[in-house]
């Protein structure tokens, strides 16, 4: 199966992969690679089989060092009712109790954000690990949510002299390929305001 050819469509003419061809096992259902296009702009992407063909899902990761502890970061993250103060485009949050699971909590989140000129309201399942110090945000499907899948993974790692790793993931496809093209630039950039609002938060707290 030769993605290039199959995608070219539907990301332009300026659209290739590292390799000219990408092979899928019988069993495959995904394969990650690395996409070129010709704005230049690198992007990770993730090609799914599904029963509708070949879906691309858009992935960004960021990593940080902050001097802080991993225990410092992962409490800030994980204090979702606070979000409203200083994470940008969200206005209000909601959470049902949480449950223990296999050591882990399970949060379930309404959020209300505004994107661009629509303001929605959005659904989470949060699992918050506090000996690993990881955090996953699963979108929950919702009606009037742009977004068919949205995860974001965030780890925090100590580091000597009281600083930290931050990891931060995020895995995202838009309902149709026209609000990708329309929003996902849009989207990407929004994301990259909030991680960076956690670092400014973190300055304000912890100083």
């Amino acid at each position: 199966m030769t993605i290039d050819r199959r995608l070219g469509g539907r990301f332009g003419s300026g659209f290739r992969t590292t390799g000219a061809d990408i092979a899928f096992p019988a069993s495959a259902t995904s394969a990650r690679v690395v996409c070129f296009f010709a704005n230049p702009t690198r992007r990770n992407y993730l090609f799914q089989l599904t029963d509708h063909g070949l879906e691309a899902m858009a992935i960004h990761s960021e990593t940080r060092t902050v001097p802080y502890s991993a225990k410092q970061m992962y409490d800030l993250v994980a204090d979702i009712d606070s979000y409203p103060e200083f994470v940008p485009l969200c206005s209000g949050t909601q959470l049902r109790p949480a449950k223990d699971i296999d050591g882990k909590q399970i949060v379930h989140a309404e959020m209300e954000i505004s994107f661009l000129v629509k303001r929605v309201r959005t659904e989470s399942k949060v699992s918050l690990d506090p000996v690993a110090r990881h955090i996953v945000v699963e979108n929950v499907e919702r009606p009037f949510n742009p977004l068919e899948v949205l995860t974001v993974d965030w780890r925090f790692t100590d580091l000597p002299k009281d600083c930290c790793k931050v990891q931060s993931k995020v895995d995202f496809r838009f309902k149709s390929r026209t609000m990708e093209k329309m929003f996902g630039k849009a989207f990407l950039k929004a994301y990259q305001k909030i991680v960076a609002a956690f670092e400014q938060r973190a300055a304000e707290l912890y100083h």
